[in-house]
């Protein structure tokens, strides 16, 4: 995930379960993002979420992009 370069943007980005159940995460400073999820053996439905940390910009664009094997 790749956002603004304003030094005060920070966005997290997170892979959790439809209950919110965290599976995997990424929160660096800043607005620059990137995980790593991989599935176990069984299917599941996963979602991404975006987050501004602490007072940070919740406005400001940003542009996902995911693979998939």
């Amino acid at each position: 995930m790749t956002g603004p370069t304003s030094s005060s943007i920070d966005y997290d980005l997170y892979v959790v379960r439809s209950t919110g159940t965290g599976l995997a995460r990424s929160e660096a400073v800043g607005s620059s993002e990137s995980l790593t999820y991989q599935n176990g053996t069984t299917a599941q439905t996963v979602y991404i979420k975006v987050m501004s940390y602490s007072g940070s910009s919740t406005t400001s664009p940003y542009k996902l992009t995911i693979s998939y094997p």
